[in-house]
């Protein structure tokens, strides 16, 4: 279940809902209103259960040069139709 706390600073009020999960990093985001932050929260906990949230952790750990040095590897071996000149300098230069 989702939190909603109210953040009061000198010239407004704003809502935080914090939604938690294990296995999955924690989400959060600042609202105008506290229906607002509900809706949010509710949505993003929907798509968890539905297993449609998207964890991008893996991928941040990947590089560029990473992901040329594989598909040469691996899609040039099969025989793909690429200008693997065009690939080699993308792979150097990064």
């Amino acid at each position: 279940m989702a939190t909603i706390q109210k953040r009061k600073w000198k010239t407004k009020t704003t809502f935080r809902a914090l939604v938690r999960r294990k296995g999955f990093k924690d989400l959060h985001k600042s609202f105008n209103t506290r229906a607002d932050a509900q809706v949010w929260a509710r949505d993003i906990e929907r798509n968890l259960d539905r297993g449609l949230a998207t964890d991008y952790s893996e991928a941040s750990k990947h590089t560029l040069k990473d992901i040329l040095k594989r598909y040469i590897k691996e899609e040039l071996a099969l025989g793909a139709a690429c200008d693997v000149f065009l690939l080699e300098v993308l792979y150097a230069s990064s």
